[in-house]
């Protein structure tokens, strides 16, 4: 890959974290970051909710990168969205202070799953070994929820535990 495509992509991505970080420092809240699969590439949105409502801003990752510069240095807020979107997209945030897995946990060495890559499989299954099962039974789901914040420091994560059905019809 040329480096004036890297610069080029550092900078869109760069040039978002700047928008975002300054309007979280005017006393919007930063909201989530997401990523959605598209045929041209990786699109990273971010929320912000302010006094007028939650506004998007977005910059596209190119197809075939698989690193950005890492928001979370600048705000610590998106350290688990960004890990999400590490182990969804194949993608690395350079700079994240800690990047293993959160959802879907390696499996003895493999490669990263990449359920949003086109050409992918559209479903990815966790490794039933990484997230315990403290209800068993037919029909039974654990449901991963989180993060939930209730201030920019603090967040939790839970279980769901419920019944439901296997079919897909």
């Amino acid at each position: 890959m040329p480096a004036a495509h890297d610069a080029a992509v550092a900078a869109s991505v760069s040039a978002l974290w700047d928008e975002l970080t300054r309007a979280v420092g005017a006393g919007s809240r930063f909201a989530g970051l997401f990523g959605t699969a598209r045929p041209e590439g990786l699109l990273l949105s971010a929320q912000l909710a302010g006094p007028d409502g939650v506004r998007t801003l977005e910059a596209m990752l190119p197809a075939g990168d698989g690193r950005y510069p890492a928001l979370t240095p600048r705000l610590r807020a998106a350290f688990w969205y960004e890990r999400e979107i590490g182990d969804f997209f194949g993608v690395i945030p350079a700079g994240h202070p800690r990047l293993e897995p959160l959802v879907l946990p390696l499996r003895g060495g493999a490669q990263r799953p990449r359920p949003g890559a086109p050409g992918a499989a559209a479903v990815a299954e966790p490794d039933p070994r990484a997230l315990a099962r403290h209800v068993t039974g037919p029909g039974m789901f654990t449901i991963p929820h989180g993060p939930v914040r209730s201030g920019v420091m603090e967040s939790v994560e839970y279980l769901v535990e419920t019944p439901g059905r296997t079919s897909r019809t």
